[in-house]
């Protein structure tokens, strides 16, 4: 706030009160820690019966500014030898201490601890308060009272702030807490496989930890996606993951069948897309009949020996 000439009251007041006076200086800015601001404030060297209250202090943690007309006034009021130029001014500011947002927090995070309700969690409020500005001399902040609904986790807080303009806050928020899941480290395309190197260990939020996530490394190891991309950084549901795809549908693939140690081979097609371990259907390329068979990799499938006759083409 830019403070231009005196009121009139404070001339009046001020000038009852105004004995000549030496030369004077005008002081730099500053901060001040009380209610009122005083002719002192302005000019350094005025006397005991000079030194009135001009105005109202700003609240903790405002300025006000005042510019030369204001001052040229008040020094002719209090009948200051000083010459104010154009460009002189003061700024006061009342001196304060903000509050920091952490003391909020930290006071919830304790309460919580006395309820022993959660383990691993932390908290957020659903609006970061206003900064609250404070004398620096008062005590500190207290929590007054504390309500918490235990299945939403969400909770209400208020806090009593001594010595501050706003001696009351207010504040809504909720409790996260956090359980150890895999995620990826790094974006994994389709159909590639997870290696232990693409996986981390991260704490996330309970909530995501739903029914069907994959939750321990071992449950993503060898899988790919089976559409999309996972993406790194988030739990990953099991519905997702597949076998890598090793046999394309319309491939042709060498079909096998042991028996002891009778060993048959045959040229077949994949009627369909398979991972190492699935069954597949195929069709035998010189009969043409159709058979099952276990993928083993890229090139090759094993056939169970009931298979036999279909295999050998009769």
């Amino acid at each position: 706030m830019t403070v231009r000439f005196l009121p009139l009251f404070i001339v009046t007041v001020l000038s009852l009160t105004g004995l000549f006076a030496g030369p004077v200086r005008l002081r730099a800015d500053h901060e001040i820690n009380r209610k009122v601001i005083m002719v002192s404030d302005f000019f350094s060297g005025v006397t005991a019966k000079q030194d009135s209250k001009v105005l109202d202090a700003p609240n903790y943690g405002e300025k006000l500014v005042f510019t030369a007309g204001f001052l040229k006034e008040l020094a002719v009021t209090q009948n200051l030898k000083i010459e104010i130029k154009p460009e002189d001014k003061i700024t006061i500011e009342r001196e304060s201490q903000v509050v920091a947002f952490d003391s909020f927090k930290e006071l919830v995070k304790d309460k919580l601890e006395e309820l022993q309700l959660y383990e691993d969690y932390d908290i957020t409020f659903d609006k970061k308060p206003k900064a609250v500005f404070a004398n620096p001399e008062a005590p500190e902040i207290e929590l007054k009272t504390f309500k918490l609904n235990e299945k939403s986790k969400r909770f209400q807080a208020r806090f009593m702030v001594p010595g501050a303009e706003r001696d009351e806050v207010f504040l809504i928020g909720h409790v996260v807490e956090f359980v150890e899941l895999p995620v990826l480290v790094r974006d994994i395309p389709n159909n590639q496989a997870i290696t232990k190197d693409d996986i981390t260990i991260q704490k996330v939020d309970k909530k995501k930890a739903r029914n069907g996530v994959a939750l321990n490394i071992d449950d993503l190891i060898g899988l790919a996606p089976k559409s999309g991309i996972l993406k790194a950084g988030q739990p990953i549901a099991k519905r997702r993951l597949k076998k890598p795809t090793v046999i394309e549908k319309g491939s042709i693939v060498t079909a096998i069948v042991k028996n002891g140690p009778l060993r048959i081979t045959a040229q077949v097609k994949a009627m369909q897309s398979g991972g190492a371990g699935d069954t597949i259907r195929l069709k035998n390329i010189k009969s043409n009949k159709f058979i099952e068979a276990i993928v083993v990799n890229s090139q090759q499938v094993d056939v169970p020996v009931a298979t036999t006759k279909i295999i050998e083409g009769r």
